[in-house]
């Protein structure tokens, strides 16, 4: 098993201002994660192989709520391009779809012209992504799919 270093418990906002709040925290990375801890450790290595930053458990405090809600993966590329990932599940997709719409809404109030911030759905791998895809456009929502074995690129 290898150790990696993630970044853990960063506030959302602070994280497109690139101030970094949170702290960095040993993990290992398993080869057949199955807790759902794990399984984010090992999406996010993906995601740091391809020189992204990637920040786990990240806060994000709603306007609309009392206390900060948990994003499961969050990733910022070279270009400045953020992408808030979920883990899902094929039974509550449609859910979890529609809760990162209105994250999306909401830090459309709230960020910079030079900013994109889009949202990714993460299936186990033996989710068909493209009937995924088909019903989420159908839900007529922004947000793309992935498995954990395409290295975090998001199907079209």
């Amino acid at each position: 098993m290898q150790q990696i270093e993630i970044h853990k418990r960063n506030e959302f906002f602070n994280i497109i201002n690139h101030i970094d709040d949170g702290e960095t925290v040993p993990c290992l990375l398993q080869e057949k994660p199955k807790k759902q801890f794990d399984r984010l450790v090992s999406f996010a290595d993906k995601l740091m192989q391809r020189g992204e930053r990637a920040y786990i458990e990240v806060k994000f405090m709603s306007q609309f709520a009392k206390r900060p809600k948990r994003l499961d993966l969050v990733s910022v590329d070279i270009r400045n391009n953020v992408t808030i990932y979920k883990l899902s599940n094929p039974r509550k997709y449609d859910t979890d779809a529609f809760e990162l719409d209105r994250i999306l809404s909401e830090c459309d109030t709230n960020r910079g012209a030079d900013l994109s911030i889009r949202a990714c759905l993460v299936f186990d791998d033996s989710v068909d992504l493209h009937q995924m895809s088909g019903f989420i456009s159908e839900l007529n929502l922004n947000i793309k799919v992935t498995s954990f074995s395409s290295n975090g690129i998001p199907y079209k």
